[in-house]
């Protein structure tokens, strides 16, 4: 009995060290997660801008599309100057007579998991598709 005093101690340690750790690591995954909704936001409400842009003379025809160039350049405008974007956010736009596509990639360094590997990061791409709707349709 008495080669087993302090054994509890030690354990207790061990638990606590590991509880941290996992701490440390839900704290990575979860700015992660912020991140990739923030990228998210971007490309949605660029893609949404981008589909306002109406090719004025087929409208004026009776037909609903986009000036894909006006729609990328309004898109694009949309994405850099939203409150959330960031030096570490690349966008690109495509966009065609049916529909706009916005896809934004943000590097997210880790800050604990670089402590065991470092210079790890990760890189999320998000998409966004929009298209003309008249009548809220």
């Amino acid at each position: 009995m008495s080669s087993e005093h302090g054994s509890m101690t030690i354990w207790a340690m061990g638990m606590s060290l590991l509880l941290f750790a996992v701490g440390f690591l839900s704290l990575d995954l979860w700015s992660g997660f912020s991140a990739r909704q923030e990228a998210a936001a971007i490309a949605d409400s660029a893609s949404i801008a981008g589909a306002t842009a109406l090719d004025e003379t087929a409208w004026r025809s009776g037909i609903l599309a986009l000036d894909p160039k006006a729609a990328e350049t309004r898109a694009l405008s949309a994405a850099v100057t939203h409150p959330a974007w960031d030096d570490t956010m690349t966008v690109s736009v495509k966009a065609t007579a049916a529909g706009v596509t916005v896809s934004v990639t943000r590097t997210i360094p880790f800050r604990f998991i670089a402590a065991l590997v470092p210079g790890r990061v990760a890189n999320i791409t998000v998409s966004g598709y929009a298209e003309p709707a008249v009548g809220g349709q």
